[in-house]
């Protein structure tokens, strides 16, 4: 009997035991809950643009771009050196003819300079300067007359325009890349007379005849020259060239050892005098000493870099 009780308590213990057991899987913790659909659809689309960015970094627009820059930097290792001729040269400007737009060479990895100056050769100071194609150059002026172009990268054409103290009207000129040519230096002549310039420091005593001996006027040779003849025998003509170009309304010859300029200015340098009197249409003869350059007076402006030969 005492053994069926004990039996039975034990049984009565373990059923309790199965009961609590049953009563605390309530507060076991619940599995992850299910994502929403459209956060799945996110995080996979994410992913995706992932994994196409290690496989495909670059889209075909950037590609593309990629590959011209290649290539070019390619060929430009590839080409000679362009060593353009450098060139220094004069321009002459009238202030009367603004219409008229001067070329100038203007090259990259090169500078060009523009020196101004008045008919006197006295500087000219520079007001205003700028170029159209404003992104592709480099402006400087190192003093108030000469201004400094610095392309920065290749172009095809665009223009310069420059405005002096004193005037309105700007100069406008055309700049150009060229693979032949660049301009170094430019001396830039205006036809008039600048504001650094004092007019009361050229004093131009008028034009006298000097009239060489009776012998000289008597000389056929030079009634010929007179007269715009080059004489046979023993006169030479001389080519009279300024900038390269021929000066069409002059003319001379060398004779008896000295130079004989026949033009409607005056020569204002060297020292020259007055052979005869002066032609039918006006023109007179210089002699001179033998000499390469001339400066001329005519009309008003003064012509320097004559030359002869």
């Amino acid at each position: 009997m005492r053994f069926k009780t004990v039996a039975f308590l034990m049984l009565s213990s373990m059923m309790v035991g199965s009961v609590n057991v049953h009563a605390s899987d309530d507060d076991v913790a619940p599995a992850p809950l299910q994502l929403k659909e459209h956060r799945d659809q996110e995080i996979r689309a994410l992913a995706l643009y992932q994994l196409k960015r290690r496989l495909v970094p670059i889209d075909t627009r950037q590609g593309f771009d990629q590959k011209v820059a290649a290539e070019q930097l390619v060929r430009m290792k590839n080409e000679s050196i362009r060593d353009p001729v450098q060139q220094s040269r004069s321009l002459n400007l009238n202030p009367n003819l603004m219409g008229v737009k001067p070329t100038v060479y203007s090259s990259a990895n090169y500078s060009t300079t523009m020196v101004f100056v008045d008919k006197f050769g006295n500087p000219w100071d520079i007001q205003y300067a700028g170029v159209g194609a404003s992104s592709y150059f480099s402006l400087e002026r190192p003093n108030p007359y000469t201004l400094l172009i610095y392309p920065k990268s290749k172009y095809k054409k665009t223009n310069l325009t420059v405005t002096l103290k004193g005037m309105v009207t700007p100069f406008v000129f055309d700049l150009t890349e060229s693979k032949d040519r660049v301009d170094y230096v430019i001396e830039s002549k205006i036809a008039a007379d600048g504001p650094n310039t004092k007019l009361d420091e050229f004093h131009y005593s008028p034009l006298e005849l000097e009239i060489a001996s009776s012998s000289a006027v008597q000389d056929k040779n030079i009634k010929d020259m007179i007269d715009g003849i080059t004489p046979s025998g023993e006169a030479r003509p001389l080519v009279i060239t300024r900038n390269g170009e021929a000066m069409s309304d002059m003319s001379g010859w060398e004779y008896n050892g000295d130079y004989y300029i026949r033009t409607n200015g005056e020569v204002i340098s060297p020292s020259t005098k007055v052979v005869g009197s002066p032609s039918v249409s006006g023109e007179h003869l210089f002699k001179a000493q033998k000499i390469d350059n001339l400066i001329i007076e005519r009309d008003g402006v003064l012509f320097t870099d004559v030359n002869l030969k």
